[in-house]
This record gives C-alpha cells, structure tokens and sequence, in this order.
C-alpha cells in the first residue's frame, strides 16, 4: 500500500483559484498546499515511543506475574466485606451487551439526526450549557456555599453572554456539523478504526494497571506499618520518578491512540473533498491510506505532539495529589492547566495539516496558524459552537442508554438479575455517554478538517459538493460578513 498525499492537490504558484462570494474578494485562494514527499517525519519520537511501549508491555507481564504471589488481604480496608459484594459476573455481562447494544442504536440515530436537525441540536448545546451553570448556582445557593454559588452564577452570566453573541452563527456551525457529517457517513469505516483504537487502549489500560497495582504493592509492603510517612519521604526518591514515568506512560500511549484517529480522519475528509470518488464507501481507499500513513510516515508527529500534552497532564496529575502549600498548588494547578489547554488547542489544528499535506508537527502547527491569520479566520476558529452540540448529544445518549435499560430489565425482560435498577442506569450512562462519544469525536474531528479546508481551497468544495458548498457559503457570508467581504 502506498500513501496517497496527491488526494489533496498541490499548491502551484502560478496557479490560484478564486470564488465569489466563499473568500475574500481581494486576494485568491490557493489551491491547497505543496505536498511532503513520502518520508518518516519526527522519526525519534516514533522510536522514543516504541521502546517505552516495549518496556511498559514487558514490565506489565512481569509485574502481572508478580501481583500472582502477593496477599493483598494486608492492604484490605477493614470497614469493606469483600465477601458482602456478591455480584453475578454473567448478571453485569448481560448487563453491558444490552447497554452496548442500545449505545450503538442510537448512536446511529442521532447521526442522522444531526443530518436534519444540526440548528436545533447546536442551539440545544447552548442552551444546555447555561441551564447546567444555573442548575449549579441553584443548588449552591440552596446549600449556602458561598463561594459556588458566586462562582455558578458568574459561569451562568458568562455562558448566557456567550450564547447571545453566537446565537447568530448557529446556522454556520450547524452547515460545518452537517457537511463533517457527511464526509463521515461516507467513509464509515471511520467508526470501525475509532472503535478499534478504543479496544486497544482498553487493553493497554488494563495492561498498564497491572504495572500501577505491582508497583503501588511494593511500595506498601516495603513501608509496613508506616505507610504514609514512607510514601511521602519515597516519592521524592526514585519511587517518584518511576510514578512520574508510569503516568507518563499512560498519557502518551492513549494521547497517541487518539490523536492516530484524529489524523486518520483529518487524511480522509481531504481526500473526499478534494476527490469524492476516492472516499465514498465503508473502507474506501481514502480510509486505508490516511490510515496507514498515520500508522507510519506521520507516527512520529503524532508521538512528538502526543508526548508534550502527556507531559504536562502527568504533571497536572501530580500537582493535584500533591501536599504542597494550598495557594502554590493552586497556581501550579493553574500554569499547567493553561499549558495544557494551550497546546492541545494547538494540537488540534496541528494534527489537521499533518493528515492532509503531510508535514511534521510543527511546521504543521506554523503553517496552519499562519493560515487562518492570512485568512483574517482567527476569530472564526476560537468558536466551538460544534463542540458543545456533540457534548449534548453523547450526554443524551448516556441517560437514554440507562433508562431505556432499566425500563427493559423492569417490564420486558430481566437481564439484570440481582443487579438493582440504579445499577443498570449507571451501567448504561457510562456505556452511552463513553461508547458514542468515540463516534462524535470522529465527526468534531471532521468539523476542524471542514474548517481548514474551506480555507485553503473552498473553489473544489464548490466544484465536488456544490450543495453543501452554496449552504455553507451562504452561513458563512451571514455568521462572518466582515471575514468574507
């Protein structure tokens, strides 16, 4: 298999394509970007991440070997009676498939739904989000917490403010939602390579655990009877830097994981822009090529962008267990969590242009700020209108997934058994809300590459898609004028 970066067509600098009315009147739109020629990018990050993996799996069979011969009765809370919790597994199996199930239906449904409805679930998102801020002034307000509730209610002032000066561009975000819809529906096998990475990092996670659980173990048992005052003098010592390391681990291989997705889908929504016939089945050869090339020529971009994000949530986590001084943690809390929020807002554009020309990661991140600033599209890009909608939806599925199981476990048929209707419920919010959140953010994925494609050459969106193309035009001239005029 080959990689198929010409999907996307190359920047000639004698030849520009303008449309009226979709861009800037003053200057023409470039016809896409000049593609990088088939070659390993950020290669040491690649390997960098290759090894720890080795090392993580390795450590992992070992330490699972290990937990084998540990009597873990000595760390057992003497208030909890294991023996007391006596769940049927074939009960909670039951349980899970019916909730899968259900999950993946209406996951189904509300994509569709999207296709029909984008303004109305948009506007829903908003909506949603100042009615949970209230909800949350309210109930602090009821209880007396002073300091919530005046941090509810500016967080509810602020999201009704914001809500109010978007309000006009629904019909921009819905026509992205819509057109990002399509391209996924068209390449489904989309799905069926999130899912995948999902499984492999449920395996990961358990493998990882296994690492966790053993060296939390010796840890213990090597303190005794003064286990807290040997945690606290051990983590400053090489115990604290192996957590450090574990952590990071951890981070890293699920950064990579879905960051893999993400670029996979960023390759394909190129190429059915720019070559419809190339990406218009389940397993298209668009679905293959970006994804194979993500798995290879652009591993190492990922890694190297993955790696700085896991970097400062290892050290967010750290911070937040930390029994530093309240207002030191508090500001370091602060640093990193704007750090982190910085950089993967980065990311997020970063890993677009890696998917469709093929750069490395940061001439990637450069050239595709440097794209929206030419375009005067930085205030266009700071809107996450989609994103609230997508939250919205996966929310709705998670309570529909549980109540609809529980109302089947109560009237129609009793896969639960012992397993009480509030049981069944979280069961099957936590399946809802996780499993079809794997399938949106597949489509929010799909709304960014919509964006910076619209940038970079709106004129093949016209000649490949013209109905999507004359409705996004047409929002777009009503949400942006300035930026279009």
């Amino acid at each position: 298999m080959t990689p198929n970066y010409n999907a996307v067509p190359q920047k000639d600098a004698g030849a520009v394509l303008s449309l009226e009315g979709s861009a800037p009147s003053a200057a023409a739109i470039a016809r896409g970007e000049k593609q990088q020629p088939d070659s390993f990018r950020d290669g040491f990050f690649a390997i960098l991440f290759i090894v720890q993996l080795i090392i993580s799996v390795v450590y992992s069979n070992i330490a699972r070997t290990k937990l084998q011969g540990i009597d873990f009765s000595q760390f057992q809370d003497e208030d909890v009676d294991i023996e007391a919790l006596d769940i049927d597994t074939g009960d909670i199996m039951k349980t899970v498939v019916v909730c899968c199930t259900l999950t993946s239906l209406m996951t189904v449904f509300f994509l569709r739904l999207s296709l029909s409805y984008a303004k109305h679930l948009v506007s829903g998102g908003l909506i949603f989000s100042c009615v949970m801020w209230f909800a949350f002034f309210f109930s602090m307000l009821c209880t007396g917490q002073l300091f919530q509730t005046v941090l509810g209610a500016a967080f509810f002032a602020v999201n009704v403010w914001y809500a109010r000066r978007v309000w006009s561009r629904i019909p921009f975000a819905a026509s992205n939602l819509v057109t990002a819809a399509v391209a996924v529906k068209s390449n489904s096998g989309l799905f069926l390579v999130a899912f995948s990475s999902i499984v492999i990092g449920f395996m990961w996670t358990i493998c990882w655990g296994c690492s966790f659980a053993y060296f939390i173990s010796i840890v213990k048992i090597s303190c005794g009877d003064q286990t807290d005052e040997c945690e606290d003098d051990g983590m400053n010592g090489m115990s604290g830097i192996v957590l450090f390391l574990l952590i990071l681990s951890f981070y890293w291989t699920h950064q990579v994981l879905s960051n893999t997705i993400h670029v996979t889908v960023a390759g394909t929504v190129g190429s059915w822009w720019f070559d419809p016939i190339s990406a218009n089945s389940c397993c298209s050869s668009a679905v293959r090529d970006s994804y194979f090339r993500s798995s290879t020529y652009s591993f190492g971009s990922i890694c190297f962008g993955s790696l700085l994000t896991a970097i400062l949530r290892t050290l967010r986590a750290m911070a937040e267990n930390s029994e530093e001084n309240g207002i030191v943690r508090c500001l370091v809390q602060c640093i990193l969590n704007l750090l982190s929020n910085i950089l993967e807002y980065f990311n997020k554009w970063a890993y677009i242009y890696v998917g469709l020309y093929g750069y490395s990661y940061l001439e990637a991140g450069k050239n595709v700020i440097q794209l929206f600033t030419s375009r005067g599209w930085t205030t266009i890009i700071t809107d996450d209108l989609v994103r609230s909608a997508l939250i919205l939806i996966c929310l709705a599925i998670g309570v529909l997934t549980g109540v609809i199981g529980a109302l089947v476990n109560t009237y129609f048929y009793t896969f639960g058994g012992d397993i009480g209707i509030g049981v069944i419920f979280s069961i099957g919010f936590i399946f809802g809300a996780f499993g079809s959140s794997i399938a949106f953010n597949t489509v929010e994925s799909a709304v960014n590459t919509v964006i910076v494609c619209y940038a970079d050459a709106p004129a093949e969106f016209q000649s490949n898609h013209p109905e999507l193309s004359n409705e996004m035009r047409a929002t777009w001239l009503q949400a942006y004028p300035n930026e279009f005029s």
